[in-house]
Parts: structure tokens; C-alpha cells; sequence
């Protein structure tokens, strides 16, 4: 059974109550922007941004956000959490497609935060995602695997619900692709969390 499909549409208007988001994941998300420490006026491009859930971290920098998404369900939700917020865009589009390509270039940070492993070729997401940012850009994803121990069964019922795939592993990329890698895990494993600076 999987509760959110591929593009998220049925549950958008009530994804944020049914993700866990409070009680498990907004502790990795934190956590990424603790390291990411935005400065004012950087640019974001956040990769399946989703209901924009990372969208008051930006703000709160100073920072302005660019939020590309497959779902205009989802998009519609995000696009309400920016209200009265002129520093916030989105692209309705597959995070594989050629569309990301064309936007702007130059971006200050790309963000990942639970998205990657539920796009099946999530390798080209990456790719055209880090390939609009300027050298030395910082890059965070943030995503989950199977859990160690007993909370292993919650971990995968949760990664079965929001059809992740679980063997994905998309942090590897931020391994690959960038230097000094800061890594952290959360909930016995469960999600992990890669921050580097790209690679010219």
C-alpha cells in the first residue's frame, strides 16, 4: 500500500499532518539548515520542495527560494506558506525533466530534504539540480534508508506509506560530487544527512 503516490496529489492538503513531519523528520530538516547557515540574499533551489516545508528556514535567513515540484497539489500548499513573502518562486516540474535546466543559473545552495529517493531517477535530479549552481555552492540532502533495531519496523512501514525507496541512498551523490562532507544520522540511522560543497 502506498498512502502518497508519485506525484503526491490526493494527500497534499493533508501531507504535513500525515508525513510525521513534527514528531520524526523536522529534525534532520533543522539540522540541515543548521549546517547549510544561509546568509542574506543567497539563493535556494529546493528540489521536490513539496508543501514547502523548508520554506520558513529560508525566510528566516534572508535567503530567497526557488522551489521546483512535480505536484501543483503540493505546489499549492507551498505557494500558500509563501503568501506575502515576495522571495519565493516555484517551477511546477519533474526534477528530471529539461525544464530545471532552464532555470536561472548561480545558485548559492541546492536543498534535498526527503525527495530524492521517491523520484525513481533521482541520479538526473541531482545532476540537473547541482548543474545550476555557481561553483562552490553548498549541497544538503536529506533522506532516509531502513532504520537499525527496533525502530527498524516504523522506518520501513513509513518509507512503504510514502513510497521511498529504501536502498536508494541518494546522500551518496553529496559524497561524490563534493568536498568536505559533514555527515549526521538520525533516529537509529534512519535518516541521514550529507552537506559538502561542490566541486568546481
Amino acid at each position: 500500500m502506498r498512502l502518497f503516490g508519485p506525484r503526491y496529489t490526493t494527500v497534499a492538503p493533508c501531507y504535513d499532518l500525515l508525513s510525521a513531519e513534527w514528531p520524526v523528520y523536522l529534525r534532520g530538516r533543522r539540522a540541515a539548515f543548521e549546517l547549510l547557515d544561509l546568509r542574506p540574499g543567497e539563493r535556494v533551489l529546493d528540489v521536490g520542495c513539496g508543501t514547502g516545508l523548508d520554506l520558513p528556514f529560508v525566510r528566516a535567513a534572508g535567503a530567497t527560494f526557488h522551489g521546483v515540484d512535480a505536484s501543483p497539489q503540493m505546489l499549492g500548499t507551498a505557494r500558500r506558506r509563501a503568501r506575502g513573502w515576495s522571495g519565493a518562486t516555484f517551477l511546477a516540474a519533474d526534477a528530471t525533466s529539461p525544464a530545471v535546466d532552464e532555470l536561472p543559473g548561480g545558485f548559492d545552495a541546492v536543498v534535498c530534504t526527503y525527495a530524492l529517493s521517491i523520484i525513481p531517477a533521482w541520479p538526473v535530479a541531482f545532476a540537473r539540480a547541482v548543474g545550476r549552481a555557481r561553483p562552490g555552492a553548498r549541497v544538503v540532502v536529506v533522506d532516509m534508508q531502513p532504520a537499525s533495531g527496533p525502530l527498524r519496523p516504523l522506518a520501513d512501514l513509513a518509507m512503504r506509506l510514502g513510497g521511498v525507496d529504501p536502498d536508494a541512498h541518494p546522500w551518496t551523490a553529496v559524497e561524490q560530487r563534493c568536498t568536505d562532507v559533514e555527515a549526521r544520522s538520525f533516529w537509529s540511522g534512519h535518516v541521514q544527512l550529507r552537506l559538502g560543497t561542490l566541486r568546481t
